[in-house]
């Protein structure tokens, strides 16, 4: 064939010669305006995630995902703030604070820290005593661990400091027979918050303070029971703040004239 065959071959509907050899033809308006229609559409992430249910969604959960962490990272961090720690007297407390020990179910204020609340709140002993033995019995119907008792100013002694006093029972037993360590950390857990609960009744309370509970005669390490007690403010509504008191290292070989939490 010719090369003016080829050409009348390739003639269109109108008797034009298509552009050959000359650069692309030239595109209708229409077909243009189509065409940008759909190439002018990103293709950068978030287009993908807009175009595409499933990578939308995706892109939903990564985000719900991020959100989460950051919610329960903001959470750690607030309730590390509302355990503040000091070092100092436990007992120096404003009137109408509550001071908070562990406890056993069995009525017994005898070592540790625990003897020193005997000492300075001998009417509060009796009432602790009281709901061990007296409104409960030891093995018949034990105080349930897990539990807290709050007992009100109860010292009537001139000077006598108007301190509540906040039980928490986190071992059934003492000395030898005090529970495991997970066991008291566990029984830990409801019964601060059981405490909270209570103090949430009482707007009178200024300062909330304890000392590093569980961590001497009961032997559980106090970064473990920190642990379980920032768990339970970062899930309570209250907002409430915990100064947790501690005494100052003291000389190796020396004596303490005070005690520490058992």
């Amino acid at each position: 064939m010719t090369d003016d065959a080829d050409a009348a071959a390739q003639t269109d509907a109108t008797g034009q010669i298509p552009n050959i050899g000359k650069g692309p033809a030239r595109e209708d308006s229409k077909t243009v305006s189509s065409r940008t229609s759909f190439e002018d559409i990103p293709s950068d992430k978030t287009s993908n995630e807009r175009t595409s249910p499933k990578a939308g969604a995706k892109g939903k959960e990564k985000a719900k995902v991020t959100d989460d962490e950051q919610h329960n990272d903001n959470s750690t961090k607030d309730a590390a703030s509302r355990l503040e720690e000091h070092v100092g007297d436990l007992f120096s407390a404003p009137d109408n604070s509550v001071l908070i020990h562990a406890c056993n179910t069995q009525g017994v204020w005898g070592a540790g820290i625990a003897k020193e609340f005997h000492k300075r709140y001998p009417k509060a002993f009796k009432e602790y005593e009281r709901h061990c033995l007296s409104a409960h019995h030891p093995k018949q119907n034990p105080v349930r661990v897990g539990t807290c008792l709050l007992i009100g100013p109860r010292e009537v002694k001139p000077g006598a400091p108007k301190h509540w006093i906040g039980c928490l029972f986190t071992s059934a037993g003492h000395g030898r027979k005090k529970d495991p360590s997970p066991m008291i950390l566990q029984n830990t857990v409801p019964a601060f918050k059981d405490l909270l609960d209570k103090l949430s009744r009482e707007p009178q309370l200024t300062e909330i303070r304890m000392c590093q509970i569980n961590s001497v005669l009961f032997e559980v390490p106090w970064k473990a029971t920190r642990k379980v007690l920032q768990k339970v403010l970062a899930a309570d509504a209250g907002h409430r703040k915990v100064h947790v008191y501690s005494l100052p290292a003291a000389p190796k070989g020396s004596i303490r004239s005070f005690v520490r939490e058992h």
